[in-house]
């Protein structure tokens, strides 16, 4: 008989519904205020017993790891989301806040897994199993018709997926990625190495599938990543090309780029702005962690100088190669450096415009302390964890001050925030 565990009471900061028992707050993902949280005897599972049904367009929603909020009003979720970041905040800090405005259909890149009979997302809380995904919300129109092409055509292949059990097929991930303008797509299918990959369905493919870019990659057989390893162009280039944000941008197949371009427009907004005020403008542009150069790129023409810094050498040769090529008359200089780990290799001067735009772990105890150290006119910190952000801003207090700060939500019904701040030294 199943024993009632507890009543939901109130919805978290993570989207996620929450209640008290025996002084301890337990959290449980798709639940909502009013929820019975049953224990299923002899296991440690519980089951959700709705106080009233859902009303979300998504059917695998509550199974798929893809969304976790489609259930909540957008404005709760929003109010949910920012109002802790808030209550962190002294009032004297300027903060503008830019909820999503795009709902659905916003991602720009979908990373599919493979099973035996199913094609689609993992399940959340359990990387074992697969939800099969005939249809993803929040991915972008023409990817999902993509998409649908892919399925038709792996669906006459049921041995190609890789089975995990019993070691047979080989294909592990589907990718698929596309420009805001849906003018450039690119499909890639990463495989295990040495698969050998009948002709007919590379034929089919080829065929049936309708994005530009279409390429095979190759790795080892236990590597759960997409998208990496010996790349095989079937068609087009191994990426896609995105103008969205002005100046027209090459993405590597492989490589890191925001997977919605429209919902990451404030930050940028925020940016171009800053640098009109900016006491450091028309000097030297630094921009730390710069992946593939977007802010270099989008921000560089007003600065005599450019400095990129980023640890991943394929990234940091296509920034600096697609720079010196937009911005033929300005210094650019480039350096391989891990920031986390090795931050003194870094030197800049005084006089600079920093960009900083960090993994979710945010700078580092070390290059906090370079940047106390060199004291930048200008800093400019780009996150995906305003968590983070704070608790290095605490300490980046210690020499530079709050000038403003903008939060925006690139990623609609999960609990992920993109934010910004401008600081000031001393």
């Amino acid at each position: 008989m199943e024993l009632l565990f507890g009543t939901i009471e109130a919805f978290s900061s993570r989207l996620e519904g929450i209640l008290t028992r025996g002084g301890r707050t337990f959290s449980f993902p798709y639940a909502s205020p009013g929820d019975s949280i049953f224990e299923i005897p002899g296991t440690k599972r519980k089951k959700i017993e709705r106080s009233k049904p859902w009303s979300v367009p998504c059917p695998q929603f509550g199974e798929c790891g893809g969304c976790l909020a489609q259930h909540i009003p957008y404005e709760s979720q929003w109010d949910l989301l920012v109002n802790p970041l808030k209550l962190e905040l002294s009032p004297d800090l300027v903060w503008e806040e830019v909820a999503g405005e795009f709902l659905y259909a916003y991602r720009q890149r979908m990373d599919f897994a493979t099973f035996p009979g199913k094609l689609g997302l993992r399940k959340r809380g359990n990387f074992k199993v697969l939800v099969d995904i005939p249809k993803c919300f929040i991915q972008s129109n023409d990817i999902q018709a993509e998409w649908e092409r892919v399925r038709f055509v792996l669906n006459r292949y049921p041995e190609l997926p890789w089975d995990r059990k019993r070691d047979s097929g080989g294909l592990k991930y589907v990718t698929l990625r596309s420009n805001v303008s849906g003018n450039d797509g690119f499909l890639a299918l990463t495989f295990s190495d040495g698969f050998p990959i009948p002709n007919a369905f590379l034929e089919e493919l080829l065929i049936d599938c309708k994005f530009e870019n279409l390429v095979l990659f190759f790795n080892k057989k236990e590597s759960e990543v997409s998208s990496q390893g010996k790349m095989q162009i079937l068609r087009g280039k191994g990426g896609f090309t995105e103008d969205f944000f002005g100046p027209s941008i090459f993405i590597p197949g492989g490589s890191f780029f925001q997977p919605n371009p429209r919902g990451f427009l404030p930050i940028l907004k925020f940016a171009k702005e800053v640098i009109g005020e900016a006491r450091s403008k028309n000097q030297i542009l630094v921009d730390l962690f710069c992946g593939t150069g977007l802010f270099g790129l989008v921000l560089g023409d007003v600065f005599s100088e450019i400095h990129l810094v980023e640890l991943d050498k394929e990234s940091l040769a296509l920034a600096e190669e697609r720079i010196r090529r937009t911005f033929l008359e300005k210094k650019v200089k480039a350096q391989v450096i891990d920031l986390h780990s090795k931050p003194e290799a870094w030197e800049f001067p005084s006089d600079s415009f920093v960009v900083v735009d960090p993994p979710r772990k945010g700078l580092g105890d070390a290059l906090v302390e370079k940047l106390l150290e060199a004291k930048p006119k200008d800093l400019l910190y780009v996150s995906c964890n305003p968590e983070s952000q704070w608790q290095d801003f605490l300490k980046l207090s210690q020499g530079f001050r709050w000038k403003k700060g903008l939060v925006t939500d690139p990623y609609p019904h999960t609990p992920h925030l993109e934010s910004v701040i401008w600081l000031e030294s001393l």
